[in-house]
């Protein structure tokens, strides 16, 4: 079962005993002054608003509150901002950093890759997005914006690294792949900085702090 579809019967479990509840104590007086058919359309369309109102409610709450957000979302949990390293084409490093915009109703992912000397290069965001939370991957299509480039498309999959089926991953690997398989970036590996929205640059410090010796290591080889 998704998290949607555990936010909806959680949802309408409160909003069923909700509804007892109040036809309980309301029925006898509304038969009594409006008859039984008017109870059941007022029962109905009460029943109605009570669960939107739940659902928009303990909606909010629930996305508000991370933590609760986090067990609710279960496997599927990816928000949060996310540092890595990848490799071009043509096997050239770059240090990325990617936010991970996470509600009940999907994910939009924002991302921006760096040269080693921490200047700025490609940027892109996801068209859709996919988390197949049993089998521990998720799926995108992408819209990447490259320097003196048009706009490109482009495709991608990450595996979760996680230690138990039941939370979500703390790192990925894998690739994405434009669409006319001119340019695949294989994701060396990506680690999540924090389950919050970090700012563009204080992730980029955090990048480069935790892939310090991937860079040292790398740098000098990489061409601009």
């Amino acid at each position: 079962m998704s998290a949607a579809e555990k936010f909806n019967v959680y949802t309408l479990v409160m909003a069923v005993v909700a509804i007892f509840l109040g036809v309980t104590e309301l029925a006898p007086y509304l038969n009594a002054t409006f008859g039984v058919h008017a109870t059941l359309a007022v029962s109905v369309l009460t029943s109605v608003g009570i669960y939107r109102a739940l659902a928009a409610f303990f909606g909010q709450v629930i996305q508000r509150f991370g933590p609760l957000f986090r067990v609710l979302m279960g496997p599927a949990y990816v928000c949060g901002t996310w540092g890595g390293l990848i490799y071009t084409k043509t096997g050239q490093p770059r240090i990325i950093v990617e936010k991970y915009e996470q509600t009940l109703g999907g994910v939009k992912v924002f991302g921006q890759s760096f040269f080693l000397d921490q200047r700025k290069d490609a940027n892109w965001s996801t068209q859709a997005v996919q988390v197949h939370e049993k089998e521990g991957f998720l799926v995108g299509v992408y819209s990447v914006n490259v320097p003196d480039k048009q706009t490109i498309e482009a495709y991608g999959k990450l595996d979760f690294d996680r230690s138990d089926s039941r939370d979500g991953p703390t790192a990925m690997t894998g690739y994405t792949i434009d669409a006319d398989a001119t340019q695949k970036l294989h994701y060396y590996r990506l680690v999540k900085l924090s389950n919050k929205l970090l700012d563009i640059d204080e992730a980029r410090r955090q990048t480069f702090k935790a892939f310090d010796g991937e860079v040292q290591r790398l740098r000098g080889t990489e061409k601009v």
